[in-house]
């Protein structure tokens, strides 16, 4: 399973980003190897506007289950929803390592 998580820097001691669309860096944590991939999405950062749904096509192509973010907004959503992406709402100044950490304790819920 993958789980990605929009990041404000490039390892997962980084708080989480609390601007999902225009998220310039994601994580992707592969449960099955416990491996991480730093990935860039500034092209869809910079977007005047769709920056959203096009961040959520971005996660989608690189095979994310699930989507751990403090706010998703809901054509972002719907998006991730329509590709059944699982997506988890994670507290303000959360780190990724925390997030993971929440995820794996059954302590998030779905947004």
């Amino acid at each position: 399973m993958k789980i990605a998580i929009p990041l404000l820097g490039k390892d997962m001691s980084s708080p989480v980003n609390d601007r999902f669309g225009r998220a310039e860096i994601f994580v992707i944590f592969d449960t099955s190897t416990t491996s991480f991939e730093i990935i860039d999405n500034s092209d869809n950062k910079s977007l005047q506007q769709g920056a959203g749904t096009q961040t959520a096509e971005f996660i989608i192509k690189k095979n994310v289950n699930v989507l751990l973010a403090n706010n998703v907004g809901p054509k972002a959503l719907k998006v991730l929803e329509l590709a059944n992406v699982k997506v988890f709402r994670v507290p303000e100044g959360t780190t990724a390592e925390q997030a993971l950490n929440l995820y794996n304790e059954g302590k998030l819920l779905l947004s």
